[in-house]
């Protein structure tokens, strides 16, 4: 049952709180058992695993992302973290690298997405019931961050989601209750709230080839791409904006890695991009 916020103003129209909504569709989608701990491959080949990285020095590279995930949230100076390498370069390695590294701590939970490899996004079968690009966006994410917490296979999940969200989700968008920032963020916190879950006190996005992505969504025929989108906006709002929390503490951090990212300098937004710098000679295969 859907819990309404009222007052006591006359002719005042009750709020739908969409939070609740929107947990309900997640309880309804997605596997609650699942281990968070995953230690499979989610942006590179296996095989690619088996060939230690040389002159990566990772343990130094994760203290920099925890420690930027300790800076507190905010809009414009909460740092985004950018790894920039041309093709083949190995940071798509690195993120996977980087992700079991953290894994490894017990109160940290890191979560790999790409549009690359097994989560590639292709324009023709991501056909969401809308037209909204930043709704698009939170719903892409939404269904990759999902299959990296549950283990789940990105096709199942992606259908699932697809098949349920003109029913339990389109009604409220068509109302203008939609948030594209607050759905995803209310994904994030829905997760975080999972017994397994309870007591992550740090959360690492790590982002692959978003570029793959926005170049995908402006060829798109379903949904009018306006000229500033920006594939990563709804991503880092949702994730280094405002605490997840009232009561409980959850640092955050978001790396995203792409050739054509911004490794210096600051976002369009006016929030400031770091560089995660890798070696010169960083060989993905060797």
């Amino acid at each position: 049952q859907l819990i309404l916020q009222c007052t006591n103003k006359p002719n005042y129209e009750p709020r739908i709180d969409m939070e609740l909504v929107y947990n309900e569709w997640f309880s309804s989608i997605f596997n609650e058992n699942r281990s968070i701990k995953h230690v499979y491959s989610t942006v590179i080949d296996e095989q690619s695993m088996d060939h230690p990285l040389i002159d990566l020095d990772i343990n130094s590279i994760s203290e920099i992302v925890l420690k930027n995930a300790k800076i507190r949230p905010n809009r414009r100076f909460k740092p985004l973290l950018s790894i920039v390498r041309g093709q083949g370069g190995g940071k798509s390695r690195c993120i996977e690298e980087l992700k079991l590294a953290l894994n490894k701590r017990e109160d940290v939970l890191a979560l790999a997405i790409t549009f690359n490899h097994n989560t590639e996004f292709y324009v023709e079968d991501e056909v969401w019931d809308t037209k909204s690009e930043r709704i698009f966006s939170a719903l892409s994410y939404l269904a990759r961050i999902a299959s990296s917490f549950y283990e789940e296979d990105f096709s199942d999940i992606l259908n699932r989601m697809k098949m349920s969200y003109s029913t339990a989700i389109k009604p409220y968008e068509l109302n203008g209750d939609v948030k594209a920032v607050e759905l995803l963020r209310s994904f994030i916190k829905y997760i975080l709230n999972t017994p397994k879950a309870k007591s992550i006190k740090t959360l690492v996005i790590l982002a692959d080839e978003i570029i793959i992505f926005e170049d995908g969504v402006k060829k798109s025929k379903q949904i009018s791409c306006s000229e500033s989108f920006e594939a990563n906006s709804v991503l880092r709002s949702a994730v280094l904006d405002t605490n997840f929390f009232d009561n409980r503490i959850v640092n955050a951090a978001l790396i995203i890695s792409s050739l054509q990212s911004k490794p210096l300098g600051r976002s369009t937004s006016g929030r400031v991009i770091n560089a995660l710098e890798l070696p010169e000679n960083l060989s993905p295969d060797k």
